[in-house]
């Protein structure tokens, strides 16, 4: 999550289009737990791109768009929860650490 965060807040550095391992290998995040879906993805990129990136170009936020969307379905839903209930850049930082 912290990768897509930093593209978007514009972090120091050239971005990096590595591909970066997720906290989990399948999309069905843990064990129990239903897939995050396609438009649950869609709405945790348009909340954290208006939430804490809206001031960026849009350049960038066309960048860390498409690397939320990759990202997005290797998180968890606790990951997923947080990161939509947050609304500054600390929290959503926050989030990656559950």
């Amino acid at each position: 999550m912290r990768r897509w965060l930093c593209l978007l807040l514009a972090c120091s550095g050239p971005a990096h289009h590595e591909p970066i391992s997720p906290h989990h290998a399948s999309d069905a995040g843990v064990a129990g737990e239903p897939p995050i879906s396609q438009s649950e993805c869609d709405d945790l990129v348009t909340h954290v791109v208006q939430a804490v990136g809206s001031d960026r170009p849009e350049a960038d936020q066309v960048a860390a768009r498409a690397d939320m969307h990759r990202d997005c379905k290797g998180m968890t839903r606790a990951q997923l929860s947080c990161a939509m209930a947050a609304t500054t850049r600390a929290e959503v930082e926050a989030c990656d650490l559950r």
